[in-house]
């Protein structure tokens, strides 16, 4: 398209915005035009009915939208007259086409042709009743051919518009569609993580708490049984660095799933007995009928949930568990009870129950859990048929790769920390109680990055994900396990907000976790903050952050646009 075509094109459409200019332009033409037809000669003098036809015709063009029947009703009655005093003026023929066209394209289609049929009809008997000999002519039969050419131009108007109106409707609907799925599948992997966050590394902080407050117990009355407690300790945070590095490959691999760990399933089943039984939680075990093959979401969710059941036990129960599996033709029954504490609460509000309910729903499966004669029981049916899971995801793959980073550096700093406690532990024994206070802090943070993904309808009162106000707390645990850090704030601290301030956190547990010393630098400037940890340790290492300081555009901008580099 050229420059002059594009101009023109533009002109026309400035036209078209003002009706009012449109159809003045249209009456004066064809008032002008049932004028000059009035003087076929130059040296005719306009009579009182020509000038009259011709401003009739000018005002029912005018009234053509405000008032089409009316305009219909002048149009046909003025050439009615023109007819009856022998006024032959094509030109208000025109006007009544050009006047039945309008209502045809912006009424209905029954009222249009309505209306073109009556005004024809009306012009066509006045002709008739003067000269009955005419009634068979061309040229008077030719105003129903003009008169119903206008009608079905201005119909077909109609017709186009409406089917471009639905078109565009139909269009915003499947925007709108688009939206919602796209919502909806953002929300199931956001529960989907939060699941697996949970499932992966509660199961194991919880046999670290657990060992860690018994040893310090155990520490006042048997020193030489701390040993096998702190061995413990070492081997649940090594499991837990393995399954949730398992975890983050699968999120930032998302097309590529063959390269990480299969998910577990029941058949790692007796390495989690195992676990329990020599962390102190001995579990009757009885496995029912042919365990047959499963599909990959009831296996994996059948382990959860047993795994989840026996650590629940583990952390609330008395004394020894019950697990039973049991396996039929169409589904597999998993059963876990355990004594509970006189006066124990009926359930737990925490994410336990929800995470399990949540993986025997995503199975098609059923859950039930509570207190029956003293016992929690834990019941989840799970049918044998369930499809595998849609290969699509709600994230894009950026965003899985920002959640495989907080899931990496939520557990980074903790574990390493708990590592080298416990080593200094075996050599020093006070240090047993940060240990205990770090298991502690990491399950605190790990339900705040669970509320977090599990966005809105979360309990009330839930705490808000860490910020830079928790780096005292941060820099008191590393000094416990031996790292020391130097802490500077360069410029005025100003507020920031809760995106940049939870990864400002982020960014600074993440790489104080991989050094001996430190030097930690906050530095605040107009519209940003700076991050900066550089290893005194001599190994070359540094990480610099610039975040802004500013609110997200959206609900979606989860993560501020900052720019990280590492050394």
């Amino acid at each position: 398209m050229d420059t002059t075509e594009g101009h023109l094109i533009g002109r026309w459409r400035m036209i078209a915005e003002r009706p009012l200019l449109v159809d003045f332009l249209l009456a004066l033409v064809l008032a002008a035009a049932v004028f000059k037809a009035a003087l076929p000669e130059s040296t005719h003098r306009p009579t009182g009915w020509d000038v009259l036809i011709a401003v009739v015709a000018f005002v029912a063009v005018m009234g053509r939208r405000r008032r089409p029947m009316t305009a219909l009703a002048i149009a046909t009655t003025a050439t009615a007259v023109a007819v009856v005093q022998e006024v032959r003026n094509p030109g208000l023929i025109v006007a009544l086409g050009v006047i039945t066209y309008s209502i045809a394209a912006h009424t209905d289609r029954r009222r249009g042709w309505t209306c073109a049929v009556a005004a024809s009809s009306v012009v066509y008997l006045t002709v008739v009743l003067l000269n009955r000999d005419v009634w068979l002519r061309p040229d008077v039969l030719g105003l129903f051919a003009w008169v119903f050419l206008a009608a079905a131009v201005g119909d077909a108007a109609r017709s186009h518009r409406a089917y471009v109106r639905e078109v565009e409707e139909r269009a915003r609907r499947a925007e709108h569609s688009r939206e919602e799925e796209a919502r909806r599948r953002v929300t199931e992997e956001r529960l989907r993580i939060a699941r697996e966050l949970h499932d992966v590394v509660a199961h194991h902080i919880a046999v670290i708490n657990v060992q860690a407050g018994a040893a310090t117990h155990i520490l006042q009355r048997s020193p030489e049984q701390v040993a096998p407690a702190l061995t413990h300790i070492r081997e649940a945070s090594n499991n837990v660095l393995s399954e949730i590095q398992s975890v983050v490959g699968v999120l930032r691999t998302p097309d590529d799933p063959a390269d990480t760990e299969p998910a577990p399933g029941l058949e790692r089943l007796p390495e989690l007995l195992a676990g329990l039984e020599a962390a102190g939680l001995p579990v009757e075990f009885r496995q029912l009928g042919d365990p047959g093959e499963l599909p990959v979401v009831a296996d994996l969710a059948a382990y959860r949930i047993a795994q989840e059941a026996l650590t629940n036990a583990y952390k609330h129960g008395h004394g020894a568990a019950g697990l039973t599996v049991r396996h039929t033709s169409e589904a597999v029954e998993i059963e876990v009870v355990n004594r509970v504490p006189a006066g124990a609460p009926a359930a737990s509000s925490g994410y336990g129950l929800i995470g399990m309910r949540e993986r025997a729903t995503s199975a098609d499966g059923t859950f039930t859990a509570g207190v029956v004669e003293g016992e929690f029981r834990v019941h989840a049916v799970l049918p044998a048929g369930v499809p595998a899971p849609a290969s699509g995801c709600g994230h894009r793959p950026r965003d899985r790769s920002r959640t495989a980073s907080a899931l990496q550096d939520l557990v980074a700093g903790h574990l390493a920390s708990i590592n080298e406690q416990t080593r200094a532990a075996l050599l020093v024994t006070p240090s047993l109680t940060q240990v205990h206070q770090t298991s502690d802090g990491m399950l605190s943070e790990m339900q705040s990055v669970m509320r977090l993904l599990r966005g809105a309808g979360e309990p009330a009162g839930a705490e808000a994900a860490p910020g830079l106000d928790r780096l005292p707390e941060l820099l008191a645990r590393l000094a416990a396990a031996g790292i020391v850090v130097e802490h500077q704030v360069l410029g005025k601290p100003q507020r920031l907000p809760a995106v940049a301030d939870q990864e400002a956190f982020r960014i600074v547990g993440a790489a104080l976790a991989g050094v001996r010393a430190a030097r930690l630098t906050e530095r605040y400037r107009p519209g940003a903050v700076e991050i900066e940890v550089v290893s005194t340790a001599g190994d070359d290492f540094r990480v610099h952050a610039v975040l802004p300081i500013e609110e997200p555009a959206s609900e979606f901008d989860t993560v501020p646009d900052g720019r990280v580099r590492s050394a």
